[in-house]
């Protein structure tokens, strides 16, 4: 989300219509808003962050984003004590 010059919220289409203008011509035309979404998400979720406080500040639902945006570990953590409940 963007602020406009009169403290209210840009339209999602035009700053889309602004970063395709922007980057047309240069080496970061891969570049689209999702880029820099998931790289943020990446991001916060290496620095330990729930995937609530990421899901907020990306605008989501924790566990409707982050089975396609976060990396998954390596090896999963053993969740058996915790289901022996």
């Amino acid at each position: 989300m963007f602020p406009n010059a009169t403290g209210g919220w840009r339209d999602r289409n035009n700053v889309c219509r602004d970063l395709r203008r922007i980057r047309t011509g240069t080496a970061y035309e891969w570049f689209v808003s999702h880029t820099a979404r998931r790289t943020v998400a990446t991001l916060l979720d290496g620095s330990g962050l729930t995937a609530r406080v990421i899901a907020d500040q990306a605008g989501a639902r924790p566990g409707v984003d982050d089975a396609g945006r976060l990396p998954r570990p390596a090896a999963a953590r053993d969740r058996r004590s915790a289901l022996a409940r």
